[in-house]
């Protein structure tokens, strides 16, 4: 996978710190996905992942998981087709599956046997006959125990309102063995197939949750997640017998995104040089940043009129790099190397697309959400979200 820069100098744009999503390179990135897949299985995309970029892929992608009432208004503000819809979730009540069905949602997963007395009491209140999703659980606290959920599929009939349509499996993310991952796929497909010869339930569906691992750090193999793609798709060509749906987000849209933020302050403490910028750890949430020991994927942008001999420095200088939050955690870099680094100069953060925007303490010190940019070579350069205050947010009603 070849690492693309920024496409637009952070000096075009008003505010900072501001995310930025290239829609070009996302659906690049669906497009080799979907060829590579083929008609083995569908690409189903979980909105957690990034929910500003529904409008972006909806060409491209057939299925939507959403796991929260939230995600499933996101989901209809944008357009997105109900029969898109696969409803999620672990909190699932009356209301929000009331919601689902009466809007057309395709599928709704069951996370328990409470759920699924839940939605089964629901549309039988509608009077409809809604497609579930059993979720089976790998012994975490997602999804129905396989002892539990064989129960479930020996008296079907029991639950009168529901067509069970398969199985959902997913048991984590960014997994860095295929080995485990294909391991996974077997497991999955082997209770199926116990489903058909004890019960005579054929899954039409298994949605599989391969939690494919993607690169952030520098020293990361950048070519290994389509190897690993492949691998997983020759499997699942290979068992050729249900209906698969591949369930990702981070390893649809994490290459699309950037985050830049702005050089604002430097100093030398004890010997150690640090930058402080104007984001920090609230807007960036890499997986396994392990406490910035890590170094990300960056670009340092000098501004504008700069000279090199700004400062006293122009050869590299190492620098840790801090943001603006008052905490001692808020270190995003601790050792990269930067050429004449001077304040007012940015530092924009690669592969970002997936998580960061939603995954942040935001409201930590009341500071602002960033501003959010889509770009397109046809359309350009588009503000989709405003920088927003939040100290409304964590301030009391009655003051």
């Amino acid at each position: 996978m070849k690492i693309k820069k920024c496409p637009v100098n952070p000096e075009q744009i008003p505010e900072s710190p501001f995310y930025l999503f290239d829609e070009d390179i996302l659906k690049n990135r669906i497009k080799e996905l979907k060829e590579e897949t083929g008609e083995a299985a569908e690409l189903c995309y979980a909105v957690k992942a990034n929910p500003f970029l529904l409008k972006s892929m909806d060409e491209q992608i057939t299925k939507y998981e959403v796991c929260s009432p939230g995600e499933l208004e996101i989901c209809l503000g944008s357009g997105i087709a109900p029969e898109k819809i696969v409803f999620s979730g672990v909190n699932k009540g009356q209301e929000e599956t009331y919601r689902a069905i009466d809007c057309g949602v395709h599928v709704i997963t069951a996370e328990s046997l409470q759920q699924l007395a839940m939605i089964n009491s629901c549309a039988g209140e509608r009077k409809l006959t809604v497609r579930v999703l059993p979720r089976l659980a790998n012994g975490a606290q997602f999804g129905i125990d396989g002892k539990a959920l064989e129960d479930v599929f020996s008296r079907r009939e029991d639950y009168e309102n529901l067509e069970f349509t398969g199985i959902q499996y997913f048991t984590g993310t960014q997994k860095k063995s295929i080995e485990k991952i294909l391991k996974e796929l077997e497991e999955v497909t082997a209770y199926a197939g116990m489903l058909e010869s004890r019960y005579g339930f054929c899954p039409e569906v298994i949605e599989f949750g391969p939690g494919l691992s993607v690169p952030y750090f520098e020293g990361d193999d950048f070519e290994k997640g389509y190897a690993d793609y492949r691998k997983l798709t020759e499997a699942v060509r290979g068992i050729g017998k249900y209906r698969f749906v591949l369930e990702m987000g981070r390893y649809i849209v994490a290459s699309c995104g950037f985050y830049s933020t702005k050089v604002v302050d430097r100093k030398t403490n004890g010997g150690r040089n640090y930058c402080l910028v104007d984001g920090g750890i609230h807007h960036v949430n890499y997986y396994g940043q392990n406490m910035a020991m890590r170094v990300p994927i960056m670009e340092h942008i000098s501004r504008k009129g700069k000279k090199p001999e700004d400062g006293k420095e122009a050869g590299e200088k190492e620098w840790t790099v801090c943001g603006s939050l008052c905490t001692f955690a808020d270190l995003l870099v601790r050792k990269m190397g930067f050429t004449n680094l001077q304040t007012g100069d940015y530092l924009i953060f690669h592969n970002i697309g997936a998580y960061s925007i939603t995954e942040g303490i935001y409201l930590f010190l009341s500071r602002s959400l960033p501003a959010v940019y889509l770009y397109g070579k046809e359309e350009g350069l588009r503000l989709i979200r405003r920088e927003t205050a939040t100290a409304k947010l964590n301030k009391r009603r009655d003051d």
